[in-house]
């Protein structure tokens, strides 16, 4: 199979209890296919570090949003 058939899925979520029974969930997910030079694996880890990344940025705006 050649790599532009390959394609690499990853997300994530981060649920925040706010009280009340409210809650706040963020959710990042990217789907991408495999470069040409990249392996599965290092292209997971391209858009595992990415959504990481996107999520960890979302939350604090968030955060600071609600303060």
């Amino acid at each position: 199979m050649k790599n532009k058939d390959t394609h690499v899925t990853y997300g994530i979520s981060y649920t925040k209890n706010l009280g009340n029974f409210e809650s706040l969930k963020v959710n990042v997910q990217v789907e991408d296919q495999v470069g040409d030079e990249e392996t599965v694996r290092q292209a997971y880890a391209r858009i595992k570090k990415f959504v990481d990344e996107r999520l960890e940025e979302a939350v604090l705006e968030i955060a600071k949003d609600l303060q």
